[in-house]
């Protein structure tokens, strides 16, 4: 982890204590000086938080990123009743005690262990990723916490080695069990352009 972070990513807000989709990237920061340096590089409006940090709708549904390898932390994690019963990198148990460091047991394939989690028995991805934007790396590190699927794939990659990405949310359709149809955004990295 780096020793200073600039701000955080978010692909959605929570609007009357609901999450809401956005169709390009939010960006919230303590430091003035960095959501006026953002909001120049990406669009949209800096505004003031009631806690007194800064947020930005951008206006940029794709950013161009640059990632170092030992920035990215992969966590599986299975909730029951609230209680963590499963966590693991996907290879050793992370969990505190006795079991901690052995192996976990899931799948080597994501769509293993993905299928495993859409049946319930199985835990769901939790990356984090610490991240510059290629054209302003001197704003310093940006937070992505990301439950996608789509980020877990190439994260186990990005893990090797440093390179450039594109950072973009892609629209999703999903149809429920109810015979709805609802639209997303998911979180993708797409590209490789390795700096090793």
């Amino acid at each position: 982890m780096p020793d200073t972070i600039a701000g955080f990513l978010h692909s959605n807000r929570l609007v009357n204590g609901r999450p809401d989709a956005l169709r390009t990237w939010r960006i919230t920061t303590g430091q003035f000086a960095v959501a006026t340096a953002a909001s120049d590089l990406l669009g949209g409006e800096v505004r003031k938080l009631p806690n007194g940090d800064f947020e930005i709708i951008t206006k940029a549904s794709t950013i161009h990123v640059f990632i170092i390898g030992e920035y990215v932390s992969i966590e599986m994690k299975k909730w029951h009743q609230s209680k963590l019963v499963h966590h693991c990198d996907g290879y050793t148990l992370l969990q505190a005690g006795s079991s901690y460091g052995k192996p976990c047991g899931c799948p080597n394939s994501i769509t293993e262990i993905r299928e495993k989690a859409k049946n319930g028995t199985g835990p769901q991805p939790n990356v984090i990723i610490y991240l510059k934007f290629s054209t302003a790396d001197a704003l310093g590190f940006f937070r992505l916490n990301s439950t996608s699927w789509k980020i877990l794939e190439l994260a186990r990659e990005i893990k090797k080695g440093g390179a450039e990405y594109e950072l973009t949310l892609t629209k999703r359709k999903i149809n429920t069990d109810g015979g709805r149809t609802l639209l997303y955004f998911e979180p993708e990295l797409r590209g490789n352009h390795s700096v090793n």
